[in-house]
């Protein structure tokens, strides 16, 4: 990444703490900015998968009550298990 864009990044990142200063105290960032944080990491986590996963949700009975098996299999995600977490760069 060149040095211009990267000070383009910065820019932005400053532009959106100047906005969220007006709102919160900056002792309170950490419960905007974490949250969204652990979401967005969440999210680069679960991409790959996604559309699989929401396809196959659709096509289960509304009557299923554990749906959650079926999911992860569809993942591929063994998210109870240290074994089988995967680690994703978004």
């Amino acid at each position: 990444m060149s040095e211009t864009a990267i000070n383009n990044h910065a820019g932005f990142i400053w532009s959106v703490a100047d906005k969220l200063r007006g709102v919160y105290k900056p002792s309170e960032y950490g419960r905007v900015i974490l949250p969204l944080t652990v979401l967005r990491r969440l999210d680069c986590v679960l991409e790959p998968t996604k559309d699989e996963v929401l396809e196959r949700m659709a096509k289960l009975p509304a009557t299923l009550e554990n749906r959650e098996p079926v999911l992860q299999r569809v993942a591929d995600n063994r998210s109870s298990t240290r074994r089988g977490i995967r680690f994703v760069r978004c």
